[in-house]
């Protein structure tokens, strides 16, 4: 493995230290882990290093680096320690060493390996790496996964006009542990829902039963989990990563055994922007060490079993990020979807606008619903109207009142479709464009507010949404 330089040992010496300073059961910082990790039985001789590169860490100036050796003792001895990741086999674990032993008393060891029973790998067997991510039961015959693992097979956004992709199919396997195989998997039927704002997807799925009961969703606020310093269990499936710098170290950390139910125990931290969705997400922060192929893991309450997020992101040494299950509770849409939610959450108007924004934009189309639409090629769903039309040219566009524009339709034809402005007059009532590019396409509106001119400026649709509001 190549030396780092200076920069980059400057850069992982700073979050290292931001890290390690959460690790601490007490909250009391680099020298109170340090002590914890003096006082943990067993192990005196590899714990003596990676005692004294913490102390070190905390006696250095601000922009001082440790040396790779002292960088490397701390992230394979002090995070495997405190952050681990346990085998799942056979429905259950090992009892961990300190500071964790309490996870192999009941009735934690009860609750944790209740709700393995049903959480399972997502396979798509035409794809490469055929491993897409996790899944969990959330309601009768319904699991909820991340939305980047369910692009991964489906089409579209929202619950209509969802698809399978050409060729494409999913499973679910509810085992995959080291060892023999526990069943077959199970058929994804038809994807259910994308959230238009959160990276979560629900999928229908064939062969749920009683042994694979749905996990609740609490919807107490991820705020006030987090006055609690609630401790969690991510369970998942992470899988080697390429990307990390260090093979050998990742192996130490997560294991050499890869895409095998595990459980990673952690805590909640608090939220943050993510910012790689667009607006960006309020989303909520954990330290459990997670890898790739987590995303869509339960991330589950020590105390009570409950599901209090989602797992769809993270970013080594830096943070892990989730969909609130509290946030998820305040959308009506999700709720009737039938996922299981403790009660408590009123409907969120964020999450009606959201919505409404959705299906403003949004042309009619059928959902993918049957064991023969399934497997059958089918075509890109609908998209947005920002995402462009294929063709070029111009045309008139008709409005609500039967005015006529011959300059209110343009397109720039490039890449893979065209990006067309639709300019609506602003009548009132309802209203219906057709463009002919050559062929006729009408694309029913609603009340008009998709582009209009207001004193000759045109005004944007949709509005962005600015997200859950912040504190």
């Amino acid at each position: 493995m190549p030396v780092p330089n200076e920069a980059a040992l400057q850069e992982k010496t700073q979050r290292l230290r931001i890290v390690l300073s959460r690790l601490a059961a007490d909250g009391g910082g680099l020298e109170s882990l340090a002590s914890e990790l003096e006082s943990l039985p067993g192990g005196a001789g590899e714990i003596a290093p990676a005692v004294a590169a913490i102390r070190t860490l905390n006696s250095l100036f601000p922009g001082e680096p440790l040396t790779p050796e002292q960088s490397r003792e701390l992230e394979a001895v002090v995070l495997p320690r405190f952050r681990p990741t346990l085998l799942i086999a056979n429905g259950s674990f090992t009892t961990p060493p300190a500071p964790w032993q309490h996870l192999g008393e009941n009735p934690v060891r009860q609750r944790l390996e209740a709700a393995c029973r049903s959480i399972g790998r997502v396979c798509v067997p035409n794809a490469s790496p055929p491993h897409a991510g996790t899944a969990f039961v959330v309601g009768s015959g319904l699991m909820m996964t991340s939305r980047h693992v369910a692009e991964r097979f489906a089409l579209g956004v929202g619950q209509q006009g969802l698809m399978f992709r050409s060729g494409h199919s999913a499973t679910i396997d509810l085992g995959s542990e080291p060892g023999p195989d526990r069943g077959a998997p199970l058929q994804v039927r038809k994807v259910v829902l994308i959230h238009p704002h959160w990276d979560m997807a629900l999928l229908e799925v064939e062969g749920l039963d009683e042994r694979h009961p749905a996990l609740t969703l609490d919807s107490t606020a991820y705020d006030t989990l987090v006055e609690r310093s609630t401790q969690v269990a991510v369970v998942g499936y992470p899988a080697s990563d390429s990307s990390h710098p260090d093979q050998a170290l990742h192996n130490q950390i997560f294991g050499d055994t890869s895409e095998v139910k595990r459980l990673q125990p952690g805590r909640l931290l608090g939220r943050r922007d993510f910012r790689g969705s667009q607006p960006p997400a309020w989303a909520g922060v954990h330290d459990a060490s997670t890898a790739g192929r987590n995303s869509g893991a339960a991330v589950i309450d020590l105390e009570t079993g409950h599901v209090v997020a989602l797992h769809f992101a993270g970013d080594y040494l830096r943070a892990n990020y989730a969909v609130p299950a509290s946030e998820l509770a305040q959308d009506s849409r999700v709720v009737r979807a039938g996922v299981s939610f403790l009660p408590g959450a009123s409907p969120s108007d964020f999450y009606g606008q959201v919505w409404a924004n959705l299906e403003r934009r949004e042309t009619p189309a059928h959902n993918a619903s049957t064991a023969d639409q399934t497997h059958r090629a089918q075509s890109t769903p609908a998209r947005p109207a920002e995402t462009g039309l294929s063709g070029a040219g111009r045309t008139g566009v008709t409005g609500g009142t039967g005015a006529t524009r011959n300059t209110g339709v343009t397109g720039n034809t490039g890449g893979s479709g065209t990006n067309w402005v639709v300019d609506v007059p602003h009548t009132g009532g309802a209203a219906a464009v057709t463009l002919q590019i050559p062929l006729q396409i009408t694309i029913s509106l609603g009340t008009p507010q998709v582009v209009i001119s207001q004193g000759g400026e045109t005004v944007p649709f949709p509005p962005q949404s600015a997200g859950p509001r912040r504190p």
